[in-house]
């Protein structure tokens, strides 16, 4: 998908951030874009600290499948040079390195259902269960039937 197309979508349908029931992260992270490594996994600096993020709400394709590229760059264009913050939830090891698993905003813009409004985002459930009551609605909202 050209650049332009991506920037386009994202102004159309971004998601602005809305206070959420009770919160439930256990921690949050600021920081600086680095790179992503596809489409719902990407480096934030954080005082100076490489911290590796997985978005919590959604999945994109892996490396080799469809969409992998615009998934990856749609979520490259919704970081790049905004704010970033990450209210996350747990972490874990994955590929020998420690792995955050966040609700990520940048600026107001919520990325992980902005990525599911651009149909590069799946439902993640098997992890629904780690979902708050007003994260599961948000599918529910944002789902064409």
């Amino acid at each position: 998908m050209p650049p332009i197309l991506i920037s386009l979508l994202l102004l159309s349908i971004g998601f602005l951030s809305q206070p959420s029931e009770a919160r439930t992260s256990q921690y949050d992270l600021t920081g600086t874009f680095l790179q992503a490594m596809d489409g719902d996994t990407f480096d934030l600096l954080v005082n100076g600290d490489v911290c590796r993020i997985r978005l919590k709400l959604v999945g994109t394709p892996e490396r080799g499948r469809w969409h992998h590229k615009e998934a990856k760059a749609a979520l490259e264009k919704l970081l790049k040079g905004r704010d970033i913050t990450a209210e996350c939830y747990k972490k874990h090891m994955s590929w020998g390195r420690v792995r955050h698993v966040c609700r990520v905003f940048a600026n107001e813009i919520d990325v992980d259902m902005t990525l599911f409004r651009m149909g590069f985002g799946a439902y993640m459930k098997k992890f629904e269960k780690q979902f708050t009551q007003d994260e599961r609605a948000l599918f529910v909202q944002h789902t064409v039937l």
